[in-house]
């Protein structure tokens, strides 16, 4: 923008979900090493710089549900101060008329599926089967199918089938290892590469699945419903185009400036 003659006006904001408590300053003159007399004599000429802190670990569920928030927005942040903590579920059925607005909203399942997925990557107990066991009770019948579908895309996503894949491929492997040098000793090389190996194949899957979510998401917030063309061209993406595409968002006017080349 050569012709503009002032700043845009920026908003710093962050949005915080540790364990440990915020303690850094939201000032950044609070930062400077100056004695009490300094800071009275140049307080005037100081660089002054405030964010914005949400901290989510400090703020009560009942202040979030008090927020003029989409329902995307409030299961979100709900899921991110309560995944896995003992009231997780709890608090999933608490806000039940949340998820089915999700389940009839246009674009809602992708939504439930985000959420979904967050709460299984902290807790590998979070299965859909468990969430239509404790959701059922509450949203109906008609949460059983969705989390069914959840189900089947987080298996493709290969974390099941990587596991799996590589528990076979070094359990095999150890055995026959194992069986020249002692069946202990194989057992256990085997278990742990079969471990280890799916473990990386299913994580590095699931990393590039979440990482089209978040980008699909993003897209749509900032430029409404994505043609299928696009949708399909995300699908097929690799780990460094996804990458570029989302560093390219930060700064685009348009899908075009999104997708164009680098």
């Amino acid at each position: 923008h050569p012709d503009a003659t002032h700043l845009p006006a920026l908003l710093s904001f962050v949005l915080y979900n540790g364990d440990a408590p915020w303690t850094a300053p939201t000032s950044l003159p609070d930062l400077f090493d100056l004695s009490a007399d300094a800071r009275r004599d140049f307080g005037d000429y100081l660089l002054t710089y405030r964010y914005l802190l949400d901290d989510l670990q400090a703020t009560p569920t009942e202040s979030i549900d008090a927020r003029d928030l989409r329902p995307h927005a409030r299961l979100s942040l709900v899921a991110m101060k309560h995944a896995g903590t003992p009231d997780m579920l709890q608090q999933l059925r608490l806000h039940f008329a949340d998820i089915s607005h999700l389940l009839h909203a246009p674009g809602g399942m992708a939504s439930l599926r985000e959420v979904v997925y967050y709460l299984w990557t902290l807790d590998d107990e979070v299965t859909p089967e468990r969430l239509i066991e404790e959701l059922e009770p509450v949203v109906g019948q008609e949460i059983e199918h969705p989390m069914r579908t959840v189900a089947q895309q987080l298996e493709q996503r290969g974390f099941d089938k990587g596991y799996d894949k590589g528990f076979d491929e070094g359990r095999d492997k150890g055995f026959d290892e194992g069986r020249d040098k002692g069946f202990d000793e194989g057992r256990d090389k085997g278990f742990d590469e079969g471990r280890d190996k799916g473990f990386d194949e299913g994580r590095d899957k699931g990393f590039d699945e979440g990482r089209r979510l978040l980008l699909v998401n993003l897209l749509e917030a900032r430029f409404g419903p994505l043609p299928d063309s696009i949708r399909a061209r995300v699908e097929r993406a690799d780990a460094a185009s996804l990458e570029r595409w989302g560093t390219q968002l930060l700064s685009a006017s348009s899908l075009d400036d999104v997708f164009s080349a680098c």
